[in-house]
């Protein structure tokens, strides 16, 4: 009864791996683009909380996957770094050499949400992108600093 079991649920966890990189496979390339896009389209609140200005240079999309399955969507997880130029001062402070640019890599995650009725449809997603800005924060952090 056991071995029966076992077999029964590897072959669920591979049916499961095999259904994840069918959905996956026709459309990773578009997720890709996609990913690209938002970053590019959207406002990185948490990289303008460090800097008055800032550019975005390059965002390298490093994996895509399919993160969840749920009863009315399908979300997809991409996963990256962008490059940045953090510029403090404004661009007459950068000229007259009283400001500074300073080049920045973070990384990035972007979850792209597509109902079920249609997974590679993505006219219909609702992306949303976050950029991890922590360890850049966490050494700006006074040593006295407590999270209490």
């Amino acid at each position: 009864m056991a071995a029966a079991t076992i077999t029964a649920v590897s072959g669920l966890l591979d049916a499961l791996g095999f259904c994840r990189r069918a959905v996956l496979e026709p459309i990773v390339e578009s997720l890709d683009e996609a990913a690209v896009d938002t970053l590019l389209s959207e406002s990185l609140v948490e990289v303008d909380e460090l800097a008055s200005h800032w550019s975005l240079q390059d965002v390298y999309v490093q994996e895509t996957v399919v993160h969840t399955i749920g009863p009315d969507n399908i979300t997809y997880r991409s996963s990256g770094s962008i490059d940045v130029i953090l510029q403090f001062g404004s661009n007459s402070d950068i000229r007259n050499d009283i400001g500074a640019e300073l080049p920045q890599t973070f990384p990035f995650t972007c979850d792209i949400i597509v109902p079920l009725d249609d997974p590679w449809d993505l006219g219909l997603a609702e992306a949303r992108c976050g950029v991890d800005v922590s360890e850049w924060t966490d050494a700006m952090r006074p040593d006295d600093w407590s999270d209490d």
